[in-house]
């Protein structure tokens, strides 16, 4: 026997394009369901007068999932993991490290939209100020090398370098493979030669 007002629903779908598939009391999400928003981002986990409260799951498709204590719709404490596996740590997050070229490609496009479009809020050079160092033109590897994020790879002769050059380490076969696989390649074509 059910609590009273306590009962398993279908779905719900609401005016915005959300729908709750999940156990309701009283007309309000509220036990353990899904909540899918119109983005079609979603959440699994426990639910408590119509928001999330307790422990759930705030998946992004395609992106990665933040695993949450939430109490009346915020967060406590909680951990995001990207979808390849690596879990953010902001106490000690050494994967994106300053003038990391992934971030200057994106801060050079928005850059080259803002000359093009005279109403942005902003300027370039607020832009460059908010972003930081993050911002700066990234770190020159050879032609042919991969960016490993401590340094590159050199495929001719399978060792890692320092971005100054210096030698760091022979990767193993399954770190070369994840390398050629999952990292950028500087491809400016190699030149044999003079």
């Amino acid at each position: 026997m059910k609590a009273k007002g306590l009962k398993s629903v279908q779905q719900m779908v609401s005016s915005a394009g959300s729908k709750y598939e999940g156990d309701v009391k009283d007309e309000r999400m509220d036990g353990q369901g899904k909540f899918t928003m119109a983005n079609g981002n979603f959440y699994i986990g426990q639910m408590k007068d119509g928001q999330f409260h307790g422990n759930g799951v705030l998946y992004f498709p395609g992106l990665g999932r933040f695993h949450g204590r939430w109490d009346r719709s915020k967060v406590i404490k909680g951990k995001y993991v990207f979808e390849d596996g690596l879990v953010y740590d902001e106490r000690r997050w050494e994967y994106c490290p300053e003038r990391d070229r992934r971030f200057y490609t994106a801060s050079a496009e928005y850059d080259q939209d803002e000359a093009t479009f005279q109403d942005q809020l902003v300027t370039a050079a607020e832009a460059d100020q908010e972003c930081g160092t993050a911002c700066a033109k990234p770190i020159e590897i050879p032609a042919g090398c991969y960016d490993v994020g401590d340094g590159y790879f050199d495929p001719s002769n399978k060792s890692v370098y320092t971005y100054d050059g210096e030698f760091i380490r022979h990767p193993t076969k399954d770190e070369i493979d994840w390398i050629v696989k999952s990292c950028a390649q500087n491809q400016t074509k190699v030149r044999f030669g003079k």
